[in-house]
């Protein structure tokens, strides 16, 4: 999972005429990856840096030492994948905007 620090991120996809279409930029505060990252999946859209980007992320190994320390996160988070495994459609657009590009 991904925290844009700084920067901004483009969300694309290739249409079938092989033309690149942007369907969203991700600016500081946005979070990437948020679902797939919980269920451990891969993400099904591609992402670029249009500028210079500084990004946090955690690791799922991270994640599981964090969880495994507090009950209520894990509680959360299982509620999370009881929700997102086996629907019958798949995340494609896994991520938060954060509409607040001067922060």
């Amino acid at each position: 999972m991904q925290i844009i620090q700084n920067g901004m991120v483009e969300v694309y996809t290739t249409m079938d005429n092989g033309v690149e279409f942007v369907i969203e930029r991700l600016y500081r505060g946005s979070i990437i990856n948020h679902r797939s990252f919980i269920i451990e999946d891969k993400i099904d859209v591609s992402a670029r840096c249009q500028m210079p980007v500084t990004l946090f992320y955690i690791l799922w190994e991270k994640m599981v030492e964090i969880k495994d320390g507090c009950k209520e996160l894990s509680k959360k988070i299982d509620e999370v994948e009881l929700q997102l495994i086996n629907k019958e459609n798949p995340i494609a657009l896994d991520y938060i905007i954060s509409r607040d590009f001067s922060a």
